[in-house]
C-alpha cells in the first residue's frame, strides 16, 4: 500500500470533512506509516479533541509520546552527563595535563551508555524487529551519531538500523522513507548508491535519479 498517497486522500477529505474524527485518525496513521511522527502526535491530539474517549487515539499518542520521551533523555542526559566531561577532557590533553587515554575512555563509557539504552528498547519491544522497534532503534542512534561523529561503534549502529528500517520501508514499497534511510548509511558504498538511485527512480523523482548517476559514473 502506498502510505504517501494515502495521506494526500486524508489531508484533502479534512479539508472538506474537518470534523469527522476517523478521518484525522487515518492521517495520523498515515503519518506515523511515512515517518511523520511529530504530524501523526498532532493528528491524533486533533481525534481526542472531537472524540475525547477515543481508545486507539489515546493508546497511539501515548506509543508516540513515549519514542519522543527516550530520544530526548537520551539526548539530553548525554549532553548534561558525558558531553561536558568529555570536552573538558579533550583540553587537558591537548594541553597535555593528562594522558590522551583518558579521553578514549570518557567516549567509551558515552557510548556503552548509548548501548544500554538500546538494550532497553529492545526490552520493552513486543516485536524486537517491527518497524516500530527498529524506527526507534534509528532515532537513538542519528542523535548519538551528531554527538559522537567519529567513533565507529555508533556509526556502525546507525548505520545497521539505517539499512534494517530502509528494507522494511522498502518491502512496504514506501520507497522516499527507505531513500532517507539508506542516506543515512555511513560511507555507502557504490551498490548503496546505485540503490538508493534506482529507488529514486521508482518512486517517480526519475530526473534526481538521472543526475545521480551521472555524477556517480563521473567518479
Amino acid at each position: 500500500e502506498d502510505w504517501s498517497n494515502a495521506l494526500n486522500e486524508f489531508q484533502y477529505s479534512i479539508l472538506r470533512n474537518p470534523s469527522a474524527p476517523s478521518i484525522h485518525y487515518l492521517t495520523a496513521m498515515c503519518y506515523e506509516k511515512v515517518g511523520k511522527l511529530k504530524e501523526a502526535k498532532a493528528e491524533y491530539k486533533n481525534v481526542l479533541v472531537l472524540d475525547r474517549d477515543n481508545v486507539k487515539a489515546k493508546k497511539a499518542l501515548e506509543y508516540l509520546q513515549s519514542i519522543s520521551k527516550k530520544t530526548e533523555t537520551a539526548e539530553t542526559q548525554y549532553n548534561v552527563v558525558f558531553k561536558p566531561i568529555h570536552i573538558y577532557l579533550i583540553d587537558l590533553a591537548e594541553r597535555r595535563v593528562i594522558d590522551p587515554k583518558v579521553v578514549d575512555y570518557s567516549e567509551s563509557k558515552a557510548v556503552r551508555y548509548f548501548v544500554q539504552k538500546e538494550r532497553g528498547i529492545y526490552s520493552n519491544a513486543e516485536d524486537r524487529n517491527s518497524i516500530e522497534t527498529n524506527q526507534k532503534m534509528f532515532e537513538l542512534y542519528m542523535a548519538a551519531s551528531e554527538m559522537l561523529s567519529s567513533n565507529r561503534t555508533i556509526q556502525s549502529r546507525r548505520t545497521r538500523f539505517a539499512m534494517k528500517l530502509g528494507r522494511q520501508y522498502e518491502e512496504e514499497k514506501n520507497f522516499k522513507k527507505a531513500i532517507e534511510c539508506y542516506e543515512q548509511i555511513h560511507n555507502p558504498d557504490k551498490t548503496i548508491k546505485l540503490h538508493i538511485i534506482d529507488l529514486k527512480a521508482k518512486s517517480g523523482d526519475v530526473d534526481e535519479a538521472l543526475k545521480e548517476y551521472k555524477k556517480l559514473q563521473q567518479k
